[in-house]
Parts: C-alpha cells; structure tokens; sequence
C-alpha cells in the first residue's frame, strides 16, 4: 500500500509541477479521464506502460514515480546517454 501511496503522490506532484490538467495527461496516455482517476485513486491498476510514457515527458524514472528512489533528475536522460553520476567510493 506504501508503495501505491509513493506512486499516486508523485504522478499528481509531478503533474502539478509541468502544470499538466488531468484531461492532458489522459490524452497523452491514450486513455480517458476516468480510468486515469482510477489510478491514482488506487481503484485501477496502472499498466508498465503508462508509467514509462509518464516519466518520459516528466524527465523523471518509473522508479521515481513508483516511490523506489528520491532521486529526481534535473534533466531526462537521452536514450543511450551514460548517466551523470558521481562513481561510489570504496570503502575502506
């Protein structure tokens, strides 16, 4: 259920962000108002799919969205760009 609360509050905080309506995000999905209510009331489940064409125009990852890192990029990466990240240091 965590999880689903994670998912629900950054798909609306990211839409509000990109001050995207509902209408807009549902037409971009290619699904109708209602069933992108249903998701993020938690009444529907919402497909792979949708995530990835979410966080693409977001500039964020479906790992973000699904609440499984806080780490929201400061630009999309492009397909086949070797991520800017700093390397992990060893431990002693």
């Amino acid at each position: 259920m965590k999880d689903e609360v994670c998912l629900f509050e950054n798909m609306e905080t990211e839409r509000a962000r990109h001050r995207m309506s509902l209408e807009y995000v549902a037409e971009v999905l290619g699904v109708s108002v209602p069933t992108y209510e249903g998701w993020l009331t938690g009444k529907m489940d919402i497909p792979g799919t949708a995530l990835v064409k979410l966080a693409r125009p977001w500039g964020v990852s479906s790992d973000y969205l699904l609440g499984r890192t806080q780490h929201r990029p400061q630009r999309q990466q492009q397909c086949g760009e070797k991520p800017n990240v700093a390397p992990i240091p060893s431990r002693p």
